[in-house]
This record gives structure tokens, C-alpha cells and sequence, in this order.
């Protein structure tokens, strides 16, 4: 993708109403790549979206959360610009991402109860010093958890800023270590995410293993390297509070 698309896809998500948060990574793959990262593009809906909705009773589930995944649920675009390779994103011209974006938010918006459809944190690499992405998986301490969150809060505190969503991937238990020593920050909602493409019921079984027991759990899908795509209702029957297709 060039960056006249790239300029094209920001200009076409800021005029539909989408949200696009750019991650840029740089990485160690030479001059050739250098500079190129991914994007998460997610549905966003406003506050007067919101007014329109019939008012529901509260489900005790979600009201004893805290904000922002109490009453919204995160629905994100994966993908590299510059690449169709890395998902959905690199795939599609501007104007039909955003048509194939905000349809499939209104999915799972009609399927979610009271939860509104939220903008995403786009989760990246966390690699060992002379290790590439791709040819090692990577690994985080819940020492290096709690150092980014703690790191988090108090941006947010010296700003005034409200409470953000900080995204954790997983898919062997390598991945993340000691897990039970990661600590609580009352202004950071720390979301552990189940990565990895595979059959629905393998995709189920590391859900459990790895996202349910997290205070706020994720679950990321492939359009093209899952085995039988999982449909919205069978994602929202695992409760995830963050969903994410690449």
C-alpha cells in the first residue's frame, strides 16, 4: 500500500465514522521493510448511536465491571498497509473496508445486548534482543505486565485521562510468564488475549486455558488461516470483551 492509500483509508474511516489506531513497529528486518507496522481499524459508534438503542435492564455480569468494557465490547480490523500477507486491512481498498467494517459491527452489535461496539489497542511483539518476529513466538514476565501498566496509570493520572485497555497476547502458556504475581491497576483494564489461528474447538479449549480467567478476556480470528471461522454467535458465547480478525 502506498502512502497516498494509506492517506486514501484514514480519510475514508474519518469520514464514515471509523476509528483507525496506527501502531507503527520497527523492524529489525533491514531498510527494505524499515518503518512498516500494522493497523487496527475498529467500528466506532457515537454517543447518539448510543441514545437510539432501547433501553434494557442492566445485566449483573457487565454492571459490576468497571468502565470502558462494562458496556461496550471491542470489535477490531487487523492488518499491515502495506501487505495483504498480515489480514484484512492490507486486503481491501479504503471504501470497501469500511463498508465490510461497519456491516460486520452491526452484527455483532445486534447480537450483544446492551453492549455497544468500542475503538480498539492494537497488541504487538514483545521479542527477546537478536530474535525476529516470526521465527520466535516471544514471551512477557508478568513483571514486564506490571511495569507496563503501572507506566500506563500514571500517564493517566498526570494527564486526567480516562481509564484505558491494555492488550496482552496469548497462545502458549510460554507466552506469559508467572502469571499469577500480575497485579492490579484500578485505572488500567488488562485484557489477556487469545492469538493463534486453528480449528473452532482448539481456538475454545486455549480460551479457556488462557483468556477466561482474566478479569477481561479476547479472542483473535482469521479471516483466511482459521479452519471453519468461527461465526459472531459462537464468539459471543465465549463472553469476550475484545475481539479482534486478522
Amino acid at each position: 500500500m502506498s502512502r497516498r492509500r494509506l492517506l486514501a483509508l484514514e480519510a475514508a474511516l474519518i469520514g464514515a465514522g471509523v476509528v483507525a489506531v496506527v501502531v507503527i513497529l520497527l523492524w529489525p528486518f533491514g531498510s527494505e521493510s524499515e518503518g512498516r507496522g500494522t493497523v487496527s481499524v475498529s467500528f466506532w459508534q457515537t454517543e447518539k448511536d448510543l441514545s437510539n438503542r432501547t433501553p434494557e435492564p442492566v445485566r449483573c455480569d457487565f454492571a459490576l465491571r468497571g468502565q470502558p468494557l462494562a458496556r461496550h465490547q471491542i470489535l477490531s480490523y487487523y492488518g499491515n498497509p502495506y501487505t495483504a500477507d498480515m489480514g484484512i486491512v492490507g486486503e481491501l481498498e479504503p471504501e470497501a473496508l469500511v463498508k465490510k467494517l461497519k456491516a460486520h459491527a452491526q452484527q455483532y452489535d445486534a447480537l450483544n445486548g446492551l453492549r455497544a461496539v468500542q475503538p480498539a489497542l492494537d497488541p504487538e511483539f514483545a521479542m527477546p534482543e537478536g530474535k525476529l518476529p516470526g521465527e520466535s513466538i516471544g514471551s512477557l514476565n508478568a513483571v514486564d505486565v506490571n511495569a507496563a501498566q503501572a507506566l500506563l496509570q500514571d500517564f493517566l493520572e498526570e494527564r486526567e485521562l480516562p481509564d484505558k485497555v491494555l492488550i496482552v497476547h496469548q497462545f502458549t502458556r510460554d507466552m506469559l510468564t508467572d502469571p499469577e504475581l500480575i497485579e492490579d491497576y484500578p485505572r488500567v483494564r488488562l485484557v489477556i488475549d487469545m492469538d493463534g489461528f486453528g480449528p473452532p474447538h482448539v481456538k475454545r479449549v486455549k480460551y479457556d486455558w488462557f483468556a477466561a480467567p482474566a478479569e477481561y478476556s479476547g479472542i483473535k480470528l482469521f479471516f483466511r488461516h482459521d479452519s471453519d471461522l468461527m461465526s459472531e454467535q459462537e464468539v459471543l458465547e465465549l463472553n469476550p470483551d475484545v475481539i479482534i480478525y486478522q
